[in-house]
């Protein structure tokens, strides 16, 4: 008789019992087997670490990673917003007190470079020279949204543009640098 090679892999298919169907579902079992045998002989393992709170993260909930141009991370947590530079945590300091400890949901690098940061119940900030800077209509934000911004961008024409999702007028609004609100 034919041997499996010959009768799946070889001319002699037409000829033996075994039909072209088994054949190929034999070849894709054999294929699936090889590679993930040699997949597992070159497997790369990384090494990594957890950071928590004993470490001197400010919150083990961490909601938000930016990598700044000078390699340090920004975490946004429920705790505040903090640089880490591969060894430290040190927290971003609020221009006011009452920000120090604030959620911050996300961090995000606008098209001109500025960094803005969406928290929860207190609107958005901006990062000036290492300090938490309230975004000067917050009010504006805050009275039509009640606490929470959904998405949003700052354009060139440093107007932000933001979602808010919770009952009442959800849609899209749109704070020009003057303080002008308007809803889309």
């Amino acid at each position: 008789g034919l041997s499996f090679r010959r009768a799946c892999f070889g001319k002699h298919v037409g000829r033996t019992k075994i039909k072209p169907a088994v054949c190929e579902y034999l070849r894709v079992v054999f294929l699936l087997i090889i590679t993930f045998n040699y997949s597992a002989l070159f497997s790369q393992n990384f090494p990594y670490k957890n950071w928590t709170v004993s470490d001197g993260l400010s919150s083990n909930e961490v909601h938000s990673i930016l990598l700044k141009n000078n390699g340090e991370l920004l975490l946004g947590t429920d705790n505040g917003v903090q640089t880490f530079d591969g060894e430290n945590f040190n927290p971003i300091p609020a221009r006011d007190e009452k920000f120090s400890s604030l959620t911050a949901f996300s961090i995000d690098k606008m098209m001109d470079g500025e960094i803005w940061v969406r928290t929860y119940r207190h609107g958005l900030f901006r990062i000036e020279n290492d300090t938490l800077v309230p975004y000067a209509h917050n009010v504006l934000i805050l009275n039509e949204s009640k606490s929470f911004v959904g998405q949003y961008f700052v354009d060139k024409k440093g107007s932000v543009h933001y979602t808010y999702y919770l009952p009442g007028s959800p849609g899209v609004y749109v704070i020009t640098r003057d303080g002008e609100l308007s809803k889309k």
